[in-house]
């Protein structure tokens, strides 16, 4: 509880520097309406109406973040809710969050890095991300989607679907002697390779009694090598 309270407290005093902010209020840019500044929310949430523009920063802290159909801004996050980009929106820094997911509608680009803590990472067909994507507890689904960097998980599955492509490596960070605390062993998890979709690097799996396992289906392929899991084959 009091390391929720500081990183809140962290986040306001952050907020407090932008060029416009709301407290307990949540913000609301109008569709079709430009905007040369930050906008950022303590305690509500943000909204970027149908092409609208923010050059600046969208953040939140205690509030979600969605971005309409061909909306732009520069980055997206929040500290406890889940950010949504609806059809042919761009972010052209990163879009983070702690406590959330992060749901990309069809033609979505992000070109920065995209990551969460304790949520999951989606993209529909015709998502671009111009850089890596990151979770620890949450999955990446990633439908008809294109990936520059590489994608980063410790405890989430991950799917690749009807063409997908990361153009990078798909690394699992599985320690166990950084798991001892918890006394337990890490869950089962499990990476797709679908029909058609490719990994063009490697699938290097870090840590003893990892427990990951490699499904590549018909059509499916991985350039590069396999390290640390078992590969099953459809």
């Amino acid at each position: 509880m009091a390391k929720r309270i500081r990183i809140s407290v962290l986040a306001i005093l952050l907020l407090a520097t932008f060029s416009w902010a709301s407290v307990n209020k949540s913000v609301r840019v109008p569709a079709g309406q430009e905007r040369n500044e930050s906008i950022s929310s303590v305690n509500g949430s943000v909204y970027l109406g149908a092409e609208s523009i923010v050059r600046g920063r969208c953040r939140s802290v205690n509030g979600r973040i969605e971005i309409g159909p061909e909306a732009q801004a520069e980055s997206a996050s929040t500290v406890n809710g889940s950010i949504s980009l609806a059809e042919k929106a761009v972010v052209e820094g990163e879009v983070r969050t702690v406590n959330g997911s992060i749901r990309c509608g069809e033609n979505v680009s992000i070109m920065g890095r995209t990551s969460t803590v304790n949520g999951s990472i989606s993209g529909q067909a015709g998502s671009r991300f111009g850089s890596d994507l990151k979770t620890v507890n949450g999955s990446i689904n990633l439908q008809a989607s294109k990936v520059e960097g590489s994608l980063f998980t410790v405890n989430g599955l991950i799917n690749l679907k009807e063409g997908s492509i990361v153009h990078g490596d798909i690394i699992v960070k599985r320690d166990q002697k950084n798991f001892n605390w918890f006394k337990r062993r890490h869950q089962p998890l499990e990476i797709v390779i679908g029909t058609g979709s490719q990994v063009k690097g490697d699938i290097v799996v870090e840590g003893q009694d990892a427990r990951v396992k490699v499904i590549i289906e018909k059509g499916g392929q991985v350039q590069g090598k396999i390290s640390n899991a078992e590969v099953i084959k459809n």
